[in-house]
């Protein structure tokens, strides 16, 4: 999603704006764009995220409509056509511009290159921009409930779901379950 997995452990999670510009973020006819870029920015969802994604796959995307969803109270999400809808951007676009701006910024470090910094820092914006495009496809959630509690377990459900649809056994239902609380705060005080 937002950084190579090798960055997202000597940066400050949240800490994208020197960058990407804020503008470049903006969307304001997205709520679920609006609702992944609050969700990724609270404590822990980032590394999960980015767990899943590299080591399992996971779209996170995905993972965040899904979280959406339920925020919005639509616990009954068609999770294999969700996938499917996002599937394209991610294998055909999204997947190859992550690839190469991991490359990349991985060169720009070893060489010490401002150029292939700044390619990194485009492929990012790119990145960024085709994820967007994701959340346009499946965007029909509607407006958050406030009943966060319901909403997080219906996420853990989704996620769970989700998660079930990646190689491998035995680790998505606490994936799902860190993940929703992760989300949604839980054993937050707000």
């Amino acid at each position: 999603f937002f950084f190579s997995s090798r960055r997202r452990h000597t940066r400050l999670q949240g800490d994208w704006s020197s960058d990407v510009c804020s503008s470049d973020l903006a969307s304001p006819e997205s709520a679920l764009w609006t609702f992944a870029l609050a969700a990724y920015a609270r404590p822990g969802v980032a590394a999960l995220c980015l767990d899943l994604q590299d080591r399992h796959g996971a779209n996170v995307m995905l993972m965040l409509h899904l979280c959406h969803c339920a925020a919005c109270g639509q616990a009954a999400v068609d999770v294999a056509a969700a996938a499917g809808a996002m599937a394209p951007l991610e294998h055909h676009l999204i997947a190859p511009l992550r690839r190469a701006r991991r490359a990349v910024s991985a060169a720009a470090e070893a060489l010490g290159d401002a150029t292939l910094r700044d390619t990194a820092k485009r492929l990012l914006r790119a990145e960024l921009k085709a994820e967007r495009l994701q959340c346009l496809r499946v965007e029909d959630a509607g407006a958050p409930r406030g009943d966060d509690r319901a909403a997080r377990d219906d996420a853990a459900r989704l996620l769970r779901a989700a998660l079930l649809l990646l190689p491998g056994t035995g680790w998505q239902g606490q994936a799902a379950e860190a993940l929703a609380d992760a989300v949604f705060g839980a054993g937050d005080t707000r």
